[in-house]
């Protein structure tokens, strides 16, 4: 939609520069009896008929550009139909008929903005003052330079967002690590459940490749996980994210234990009114605990439940985000768990044939319950090929607003120079030479440049908090504090348009003044 408003914009900018070299041809039909209503409705239909041409064009492109997108360059076929429907079709072509419209109203209005006597006698004036001195066109400029410097800003936070990903820090040594995501039925009873869980666990730990596993409530503490208000003496009551987790979980996720022990296997009594031994994050420490030798200290829960820390654990994070959430990890209590559960496999040789011995061991010791296999490598290829596919989609729709913009302000910038010529020519018979010249198209023109620019870094603020709360859980990845991902767009779109500008200004500082003043 940003991309239709600037190609919107770009047209109509063009269209009003074309309105003044029409003044003639309007003016003769006028004296020739022709009505200003019959007059905009061919200047209207000229612009439904152009929008209709480009419309049609894509209709192709609506076909072949997702698929392009999709495949390239990973070369790999769709797994979701991408063929438009009668909904997309008739948002097509209601936008080709309202962009027609709109971007024809405008310019057609101010053709019949004429002075009969003064077109018939070939004397070429101006619109009106307000449009040469910058008014609807400038504000037009201004909103092309505004949009595309929010989808330049998209672009340069997605791929932002792509290197974070595809090179992740998780805080553990996620290669060589087995997923497995456990759904037991409801029907079955915990305890029916903490048993089956208890023989599926032992016979995998005899598969040939397996160094470690474990049970967890997930693969990791994010803000997603479950949360325990903690009190702490003089603090109001905080929320924490907190996992269960069997023995060797920290040995299977090649997370370290920094100081004191692991959860080991007689450690699941939480449930039965003792003091539970816990593990707690090293940011869980810095984060609400005074420093020194915190082993042995004491934690209390909002029902009333003592936690004891037994040990401080390396921080991890997901592969979303390298945010570091405080946690604690409580003992496996297989009596008392959610319906989904994750096995953590440590392999040694290939995962993902290690996965597939796996899937057909739990699918047998937990009958009736959903097992899904792979590896997190697998998971990490799979998140990789989705933001890579984001981040290329915002850089062409960049990309293309850009160039919309560039083409819009050479038109303007051109246009008006074109009908400056005498001025030019006149300024540099009295001496100026082209540094001034350059220096006046600049300073006529740049104004709706920088004041498009200001308006745009709002909205490119707004637009990534929209983002953020809609691709949730990545929203740590949106770096608002950084200002190169705002400073650095805002400076690329700046010098192209000066580019834009000084193109038109050399081939007028350059004219011959004898030529351009016999000419006029």
């Amino acid at each position: 939609m940003l991309v239709l408003l600037t190609a919107c914009a770009n047209v109509t900018t063009l269209l009003l520069s074309r309105a003044d070299a029409r003044q003639p041809e309007v003016a003769v039909r006028l004296a020739l009896g022709a009505s200003r209503i019959r007059l905009i409705r061919m200047l209207m239909t000229e612009s439904v008929l152009l929008a209709i041409v480009a419309g049609s064009l894509s209709v192709y492109l609506t076909y072949q550009v997702p698929i392009f997108m999709w495949q390239w360059p990973m070369k790999e076929l769709p797994q979701v139909p991408f063929d438009p429907d009668w909904r997309v079709f008739t948002f097509l072509g209601v936008s080709i008929l309202l962009a027609g419209l709109l971007a024809g109203l405008a310019p057609a209005l101010e053709s019949l903005k004429v002075d009969l006597l003064a077109s018939l006698k070939g004397q070429r004036r101006f619109l009106t003052r307000r449009m040469n001195d910058g008014g609807l066109k400038q504000i037009l400029v201004g909103t092309q330079v505004a949009i595309s410097l929010v989808l330049l800003v998209g672009s340069s936070l997605f791929i932002h967002i792509y290197r974070q990903v595809a090179a992740p820090d998780p805080g553990y040594d996620f290669r060589h690590l087995a997923l497995v995501d456990v759904f037991n039925p409801a029907a079955k009873s915990r305890q029916d459940q903490a048993a089956l869980r208890a023989s599926a666990l032992r016979q995998i730990q005899a598969v040939p490749g397996v160094r470690f596993s474990a049970f967890a409530t997930q693969l990791s503490p994010n803000v997603d996980a479950e949360q325990l208000l903690i009190q702490l003496p003089g603090k109001s009551p905080f929320p924490v994210a907190s996992e269960q987790v069997s023995s060797d979980y920290f040995s299977t996720m090649g997370i370290p234990i920094l100081r004191g022990r692991a959860i080991e296997r007689n450690d699941a009594d939480c449930d039965r009114g003792l003091v539970c031994p816990v593990v707690v994050s090293q940011q869980f420490v810095r984060q609400f605990l005074d420093a020194g030798d915190v082993i042995g200290k004491t934690l209390h829960t909002s029902t009333g439940q003592t936690l004891e820390i037994a040990g401080i654990a390396g921080n991890v994070s997901g592969f979303f985000d390298h945010v570091y959430i405080p946690a604690i990890y409580r003992p496996w209590n297989p009596a008392n768990l959610p319906p989904k559960i994750s096995l953590c496999v440590r392999i040694n040789g290939d995962p993902e044939v290690v996965a597939a011995s796996l899937t057909d061991i739990l699918k047998k010791s937990l009958q009736g319950s959903k097992v899904k296999a792979d590896t997190v490598e697998e998971r990490l290829e799979l998140m990789t090929a989705v933001f890579w596919r984001l981040q290329m989609m915002m850089v062409m729709l960049g990309a293309m607003a850009l160039f919309l913009a560039i083409i819009g302000i050479y038109g303007v910038v051109a246009f008006a120079v074109g009908k400056r010529l005498k001025e030019i020519g006149i300024r540099v018979s009295l001496g100026a030479t082209r540094k001034d010249i350059y220096a006046t198209v600049l300073r006529s023109h740049i104004r709706p440049v920088w004041i498009g620019l200001l308006i745009g870094v709002p909205l490119a603020l707004i637009g990534v908090r929209v983002l953020s709360h809609a691709l949730q859980p990545a929203a740590n990845l949106f770096a608002f504090s950084n200002p190169l991902h705002y400073l650095a767009p805002a400076c690329l779109l700046f010098a192209v348009s000066v580019i834009a500008i000084l193109i038109p200004a050399h081939r007028a500082a350059h004219c011959d003044p004898s030529t351009t003043l016999r000419d006029e």
